[in-house]
């Protein structure tokens, strides 16, 4: 239905990038990415085409242009959740954690309730040796977890987390 949609709307961006999405969920990442691409060549401005675009290039192995899509989708809308976090994991997977940090902070900042953001901030603090900060944030996560009703992240965090401090030397 969405490549007849786009057939008959070809200008409309929202379209070219749920059939990018379609297809990336399909595990075509090719055709993922043309659809992105034609969804932001549409809608210049669209955060969410340049953030599933990155996403798709870091997948497919093309780690500096996903970055650099991710860096405009974080430009585009700098106070959104997502773009931030997922430039942050992009960063935290290729490069140094101290960089991701930042970004993994700003999204926390503009969505303290959300269990992603600190449990990244967690892993991150914890790779750069900050044991109170690290510390904060995983409970923060384990508490987010388990009133959301995800005992089983909420007791993975804290499985973690104890095997963290046990690591350090901490009880």
């Amino acid at each position: 239905y969405l490549r007849r949609a786009v057939a008959l709307w070809p200008a409309n961006g929202i379209l070219h990038l749920n059939l990018g999405v379609v297809y990336e969920n399909l595990n075509e990442w090719g055709p993922a990415i043309d659809c992105y691409r034609e969804a932001i060549l549409r809608r210049p401005g669209m955060s969410a085409g340049h953030m599933n675009l990155g996403l798709a290039q870091i997948h497919t192995g093309e780690v500096e242009l996903g970055r650099a899509s991710l860096q405009r989708a974080v430009t585009l809308a700098p106070q959104s959740f997502e773009p931030l976090l997922e430039l942050g994991v992009a960063l935290a997977q290729q490069g140094p954690v101290s960089e991701a940090l930042v970004y993994f902070q700003r999204a926390t900042a503009v969505a303290p309730h959300r269990l992603e953001g600190h449990t990244n901030l967690f892993r991150a603090y914890a790779d750069l040796g900050q044991g109170a900060e690290a510390k904060y944030h995983a409970l923060r996560a384990i508490e987010i977890a388990r009133s959301q009703g995800k005992q089983a992240t909420g007791n993975a965090l804290q499985q973690q987390l104890q095997d963290w401090l046990r690591a350090r030397g901490d009880p």
